[in-house]
C-alpha cells in the first residue's frame, strides 16, 4: 500500500487509480469508520496534552498527574495503530492535487534537496517494477506505466529550464556556497550559465506536451454501448473541432512560466490582456481567444492531474453534462448522487476533487461502462467550455463554472480555476479562487475525457 501511494505521488496522471488500488487493499484491514474513530482519539490526546501544558505552567501538579495517567492509557493504544493512522490519512483524506514532477517549469516544487528529475524517474520505474511482481492482478497496467516512463527522454533540469527562468539571486547563492566549499568547477559553470542566459536555445519536448500529441487520437468515438448509460447520468457526447491557428505559438512560450505572488484569500480576477502580436498566429483568431492563450502560456496552470495545462487544439470527442446555465433551480442529477455531492452549486473545489478521487474511477467503470485506465471524470476543462459554449448559450449568466485546473503561484500554492461569467468575458472568462471557497455563484459541470488529454499515455 505504501508503494502504491508513493507511485501515485509521482505518476500523478494515474494517481486516482493508484489510490483506488491502495484503498481496495486497505479498507478490509482498516475501514474509514475505524480511521475516523482513531483520528478522533488522536485529537482528544492532543487536547489532553494542551491541558497538561496549561496545568504545568500554572503549577497545578495534581492536575498534571491526573492528566498524565489519562494520556498514558490512550497514547499506548494509539501508538500501536500509528502506522494505520498514517496510511489512513493518505487513503481516506488524500491531498486533492499534487504537482507533476516532470512538467515544464514545475520541477522545483516536487524535488527534494539534491534530487534530480532523473533520480525521481528511476525511483518510480523501480517501484512500478516491484508492483508488477507484487500485484499480479494489475501487472499489465504497471508494466504499461513503467514502459512509458522508461521511454521518456532523460528529464534533466538543464534540458527543461529556459534561459528566462534563471533566478539571479538563487544562482548567486549557489555560487557562494560552491565557492565556500572550494568547488571552482561549479562556480565556473554557474557563471557561464548566467553569462549565457540571454542566448536562446532549443528546448526538448515535454512528456506531457507535443511529444504525445503525435501519438494520441482524441477524436475516436466513444463505444456505442456506453452512450445510453452516459445519458442516464446526464452526459451527452460532443465533438470539438480542431483549432490549430495558435498551435505553433505554444512551443515557444510553454517553457517560460511567470509565477505570480500569492494574493489574499479573496477571489482573484485574472484580466486577460497583453498578447503580443506574432507572425505565426493567424489573424482569424479572435482577440479574446488570443488573450486566453497568452494568459495560459505565461502564467503556469495545471490540470487536475497536476500536469502543466495547455489548451488542446486537436479534434476531440468528449462527454459533457448538458443542462442550461441559469440562476434558477439547478437540475438534480444521478451523477451528483453517485459522487456523493449534495448539490451542483455552493461546492468548494476541495469537496469536488476529493469526490472525484474517491468515486470518479468507479463511476466511469460501473456508471458508464468505460475503462478508467483510459477515461477520467473531471470538471469541464476551460478550453472545452470555450469551444462548446457559444452554440450552447453558456457564458451569458452572472455565475462561474468550476473548470478543471489550477493556477500555480509562487511557492507552489494553487488556486482553483473558474470562469464563464458574462461580466468578465463570458465563455472566455478565466479566474481563480481559493480551493475552499464554496460560494453559491459557482456551479459544477462535469466531463469525461480521455486520459491522454491530461498528459501521459499508457499501453
Amino acid at each position: 500500500m505504501s508503494r502504491l501511494l508513493e507511485v501515485g505521488r509521482t505518476d500523478t496522471v494515474y494517481r486516482d487509480l493508484h489510490l483506488q488500488r491502495a484503498l481496495s487493499y486497505f479498507a478490509p484491514l482498516f475501514s474509514d469508520q475505524e480511521y475516523l474513530l482513531l483520528k478522533s482519539e488522536k485529537a482528544e490526546i492532543d487536547h489532553l496534552l494542551r491541558q497538561s501544558r496549561s496545568a504545568l505552567e500554572s503549577g497545578d501538579w495534581l492536575r498534571v498527574a491526573q492528566l498524565s495517567e489519562r494520556i498514558r492509557g490512550r497514547k499506548g493504544a494509539l501508538d500501536k495503530k500509528r502506522t494505520l493512522l498514517s496510511l489512513g490519512s493518505e487513503i481516506y483524506e488524500p491531498p486533492d492535487i499534487l504537482l507533476d514532477p516532470f512538467s515544464p517549469g514545475l520541477q522545483g516544487f516536487s524535488l527534494a534537496p539534491g534530487q534530480t528529475p532523473e533520480d525521481m524517474r528511476e525511483r518510480l520505474i523501480e517501484s512500478l517494477a516491484l508492483l508488477e511482481r507484487e500485484d499480479a492482478g494489475w501487472k499489465d497496467f504497471y508494466a504499461g506505466r513503467r514502459d512509458h516512463f522508461q521511454s521518456l527522454p532523460s528529464p534533466t533540469i538543464e534540458s527543461r529550464q529556459s534561459p528566462e527562468e534563471v533566478d539571479p539571486s538563487r544562482m548567486q547563492r549557489e555560487a557562494l556556497q560552491a565557492l565556500e566549499k572550494g568547488n571552482i568547477d561549479q562556480v565556473e559553470g554557474l557563471a557561464k550559465k548566467m553569462l549565457g542566459r540571454d542566448v536562446s536555445h532549443a528546448v526538448g519536448a515535454s512528456s506531457s506536451g507535443s511529444a504525445n500529441a503525435a501519438k494520441r487520437d482524441l477524436s475516436v468515438p466513444f463505444p456505442p454501448e456506453s452512450l445510453p448509460r452516459a445519458r442516464s447520468l446526464g452526459f451527452a457526447p460532443m465533438h470539438l473541432a480542431p483549432a490549430v491557428e495558435v498551435g505553433e505559438y505554444f512551443s515557444h512560450v510553454a517553457w517560460h512560466p511567470t509565477f505570480q505572488d500569492h494574493t489574499s484569500g479573496e477571489e482573484e480576477w485574472t484580466h486577460l490582456h497583453g498578447f503580443p502580436e506574432q507572425d505565426n498566429v493567424s489573424p482569424d483568431v479572435t482577440r479574446r481567444l488570443k488573450d486566453v492563450v497568452y494568459l495560459l502560456m505565461h502564467c503556469p496552470f495545471v490540470n487536475s492531474s497536476g500536469v502543466r495545462y495547455l489548451p488542446l487544439l486537436e479534434a476531440e470527442k468528449v462527454l459533457v453534462e448538458e443542462f442550461p446555465e441559469g440562476r434558477g433551480d439547478l437540475p438534480k442529477s444521478k451523477l451528483l448522487s453517485t459522487l456523493g455531492l449534495p448539490r451542483r452549486n455552493g461546492l468548494s473545489r476541495l469537496e469536488i476533487e476529493l469526490a472525484l478521487l474517491r468515486r470518479g474511477p468507479q463511476t466511469v467503470k460501473d456508471g458508464i461502462g468505460l475503462d478508467p485506465r483510459k477515461f477520467r471524470l473531471v470538471c469541464i476543462p476551460p478550453d472545452v467550455y470555450s469551444r462548446l459554449g457559444a452554440e450552447r448559450g453558456w457564458g451569458r449568466q452572472e455565475q462561474w463554472t468550476h473548470f478543471d485546473g489550477y493556477q500555480v503561484l509562487k511557492g507552489g500554492k494553487i488556486r482553483a480555476l473558474v470562469g464563464g461569467d458574462v461580466r468578465f468575458g463570458g465563455i472566455f472568462d478565466l479566474c481563480s479562487i481559493n480551493r475552499v471557497d464554496g460560494r453559491e455563484g459557482v456551479i459544477a459541470r462535469f466531463a469525461v475525457v480521455r486520459r491522454e488529454r491530461l498528459g501521459y499515455m499508457t499501453k
